[in-house]
């Protein structure tokens, strides 16, 4: 009974300190207004992923096996699960911050490992809830709720995440001599960031391009190789068998990591805290333009840290992504586009995919929290203050206008844009990537993070970033005005007017960094 109050107490502080790292990572003070963002970020999170469960229980209740759609989602939930657990546990286990102290604490490994999982079994549990539970809902409503099926779905909800949390802790535990070395720890972040990605995207055009019968025989395919998906579906419908064997399951996995838990644990923070001794050459000197140092410094940031490299990589595949989707399900007709009549829609998807990396990388928001602790680095470098502030916001141009130009150079030959579309097109993408990297890192000097001890809580959990991403609708007030008060103009001219105000609001934001923020930068501190 004590050992077990120990763990439960330690779970506790675990959580604790994981949610305070999480509203202290938003920047708020106030309690209601942080659980309110908190609130809402997990709402406007919600829609898409109840849609697609939602979405994926109607298709199989079409075919007359609602209980297939709890098979499918919860396969579905396993490998979403555990490509979102096994990043988030190298991080929590070895970025947090806390080894140190808690190697120290007289209590066993196996406690360690099982206080970190329940910080990560309630994200899980939240995933589960958006993805899985609404399928089980619904499926438990067709079959007549009763006491005994109530229970049976909400021991379901419960137990759900952890099969694929006991197999994502073995497997984090058991990379980690091999994501040690910095080189291979980010292949192993891009690859799950990937595909989770790209698991979210096959979902979707698995279920509406493929005919009602593949669905439903890929589906019991799968439940056959995967057993917990048939139990888990037959527990829906009342099953009491199959929850004795989901429970059976569920004792023998943690029964299983609690026997190895205590041994892996001890050989990754061996393997982790292992120091690579890098023999290099001479040292050679050559002088260099600062302005092309300072660039090359921030785009390294980015590069070599997983998390950082990871999102802005999914943030500019994403635009092409979608758009290949839509053409391959069918949605976006290029037969139809390329038509006279339809060139006007034609533009504006051709314009609306060019401006897409300006829109979702919106790197300069998190320009100066991305350095955390090292920005006194950049205090004692021998440059101006203006030209660090420069080298930032035209490194997200500079990133923002590259994905840009392959995105446009694809786009531009799929749907037969005329040049001087084309032009206009780019005008307007140019000064908006401008602008918005201007306008971003401003809200960054005005609420610089630098204390975060998790790479995650510089991009995902930060406020900066949500009034970034507040504004961009905001912007679409400026063409529809123009569009509006002047319908003759026709598109090529709103491009290039709209672009033309960008551009002023770019010289006017600038010239306020440059004239009034220097003072802001010089007085930031770590």
């Amino acid at each position: 009974m004590q050992r077990m109050r120990r763990l439960m107490a330690l779970a506790k502080i675990q959580l604790l300190d994981f949610f305070s790292k999480y509203k202290s990572g938003m920047g708020l003070r106030s309690k209601k207004t942080g659980n309110l963002l908190l609130y809402l970020t997990l709402i406007l999170l919600a829609i898409p992923f109840i849609q697609m469960s939602v979405g994926a229980y109607h298709t199989f209740l079409l075919l007359g096996r609602p209980e297939l759609a709890v098979t499918f989602m919860y396969i579905t939930t396993v490998l979403f699960m555990s490509f979102t657990a096994i990043p988030f546990l190298f991080s929590l286990f070895f970025y947090a911050g806390d080894i140190k102290f808690l190697v120290t604490l007289p209590i066993p490994e196996e406690f360690i490992v099982f206080a970190k999982l329940s910080t990560v079994y309630l994200y899980l549990l939240v995933i589960n809830s958006l993805v899985l539970a609404p399928t089980m809902v619904l499926g438990g409503i067709n079959f007549g709720l009763t006491v005994g099926s109530i229970i049976l779905v909400f021991i379901a909800w419960l137990l759900a995440p952890l099969p694929p949390l006991l197999f994502s802790a073995v497997v984090a535990l058991g990379l980690t001599r091999l994501a040690a070395k910095s080189s291979k720890k980010n292949i192993l972040s891009l690859f799950f960031g990937f595909a989770l990605l790209f698991l979210l995207l096959g979902i979707q055009l698995f279920i509406t391009g493929e005919s009602g019968s593949q669905v439903e025989y890929w589906t019991i395919t799968l439940g056959r190789f995967f057993p917990p998906a048939q139990w888990l579906a037959r527990m829906v419908t009342g099953s009491v068998k199959d929850f004795l064997y989901f429970i059976l399951l569920n004792f023998i996995m943690v029964t299983g990591l609690r026997v190895l838990a205590a041994k892996l644990y001890r050989s990754a923070v061996l393997a982790f805290n292992e120091k690579e001794v890098i023999r290099k050459g001479g040292v050679y000197y050559r002088q260099r333009s600062k302005t092309l140092q300072l660039l090359r410094r921030n785009l390294l940031i980015i590069l070599k840290q997983p998390v950082f490299l990871m999102n802005t990589l999914l943030s500019l595949a994403v635009p092409c992504l979608l758009l290949l989707i839509s053409i391959i399900t069918g949605d976006l007709s290029l037969d139809t586009l390329v038509l006279p009549e339809n060139k006007g829609r034609a533009v504006l998807l051709f314009v609306g995919v060019l401006s897409a990396p300006a829109l979702l990388a919106n790197l300069s928001a998190t320009a100066i929290t991305r350095e955390g602790s090292a920005f006194w680095e950049t205090k004692v470098l021998p440059v101006e203050p203006w030209d660090n502030i420069r080298s930032r916001m035209m490194t997200t141009v500079s990133i923002n206008l590259l994905a840009s130009l392959l995105i446009g150079s694809f786009t531009f030959r799929l749907l037969r844009i005329e040049a001087a579309f084309l032009l206009a097109g780019l005008f307007f993408v140019i000064m908006l990537t401008l602008f918005l990297a201007t306008i971003d890192l401003l809200i960054n000097l005005y609420r610089p993070y630098l204390k975060w001890t998790n790479p995650a809580a510089a991009i995902k959990n930060n406020l900066n970033v949500l009034f970034s991403l507040a504004l961009r609708p905001l912007l679409a007030i400026i063409p529809s005005f123009l569009f509006i008060s002047w319908p003759t103009l026709g598109y090529r001219n709103i491009l290039y007017l709209t672009g033309l105000i960008f551009f002023v609001l770019y010289l006017l934001t600038r010239k306020y960094l440059k004239n009034l923020m220097i003072r802001k930068f010089d007085q930031i501190i770590v």
